[in-house]
């Protein structure tokens, strides 16, 4: 979260930092992210978006039914952010053309920029899992063609 003294400095959020230690812990045991989607909804732990609502950090209206789901497990899990890193460039925008996300590989990373929930290395690691799971998905995918 920004900091109340300097909204350019990112600080640890100590509410939602053990959510996070959680998500990238359960994923590296070899939960799905629909899984750790449903275990968060089961547990009563707002969204990122709720949570932002109702700590007035948003000034989103907050939808009625806002129940965690996998890509937003996937957001966090693939979102640098935690190993203290800032990304730029996330997005891409044309003239006349709808943002559009851009890959991964294509975002300007800078390092150490704050402190880290999750190390580098844990990151990687679910990183190698993520990209597993979506190779064989589309092995999967290719024998039914």
């Amino acid at each position: 979260m920004k900091s109340p003294d300097d909204k350019n400095k990112l600080i640890i959020d100590t509410e939602t930092a053990p959510i996070v230690h959680n998500i990238y812990h359960w994923r590296k045991e070899g939960m799905s992210n629909a899984g750790i989607a449903r275990e968060l909804n089961a547990m009563g732990i707002p969204t990122p978006s709720s949570y932002r609502c109702n700590k007035g950090i948003s000034k989103s209206q907050q939808r009625t039914n806002n129940l965690w789901c996998s890509q937003t497990i996937k957001g966090i899990l693939q979102n640098p952010v935690y190993t203290g890193c800032v990304s730029q460039g996330k997005h891409k925008q044309r003239l006349g053309m709808p943002t559009i996300r851009a890959a991964p590989e294509d975002w300007i990373n800078i390092e150490d920029t704050h402190e880290a929930i999750i190390t580098k290395e844990v990151f990687e690691e679910v990183a190698a899992i993520l990209n597993n799971t979506k190779a064989a998905y589309y092995k999967r995918l290719e024998h039914r063609l």
